[in-house]
C-alpha cells in the first residue's frame, strides 16, 4: 500500500506484500493477494496499492497502481441513501433565457 489505512491490510503466502521476498510469476499463472477490511466508522476509505513487476528479459521494473475502496455503511445509512438518481423537475411553463432579458415571476393568488 502506498500509504498506512487501518481499515485495509493486505496479505500473502509468501511475504511479498510485507516486502520480504520477490516471486517469480510464470505468464497465464495467478497470484493470490488477500484483501482484509474492518470499519470502525461510517464513511469511504481508500488506499492506493502498487505492484511492481520486472520482466525476465528486461532490466527496467513497470508498477500497477489500483485504488482499494471500502464502503462503510449501516442499516440506517442504506434506508436513507437515495433509490434513484437524481431528476431535475421540468417546468409547464417556458421560461425566456435571452441575454439582457429578465425571467418573469409567477403572480401570486390572492
Amino acid at each position: 500500500m502506498l500509504h498506512s489505512c487501518p481499515q485495509v491490510s493486505l496479505n500473502d503466502h509468501y511475504g511479498v506484500v510485507r516486502g520480504e521476498r520477490f516471486v517469480r510469476v510464470l505468464s497465464g499463472v495467478e497470484y493470490a493477494v488477500e484483501c482484509h477490511t474492518q470499519g470502525a466508522s461510517l464513511g469511504v476509505y481508500q488506499v492506493p496499492v502498487a505492484f511492481q513487476f520486472k520482466p525476465e528479459q528486461a532490466d527496467e521494473l513497470f508498477f500497477i497502481v489500483r485504488t482499494v475502496q471500502v464502503k462503510v455503511f449501516d442499516s440506517v445509512a442504506e434506508e436513507s441513501s437515495a433509490k434513484s438518481p437524481y431528476e431535475k423537475q421540468h417546468l409547464s411553463y417556458p421560461i425566456s433565457r435571452d441575454y439582457g432579458s429578465y425571467i418573469p415571476g409567477i403572480p401570486l393568488k390572492q
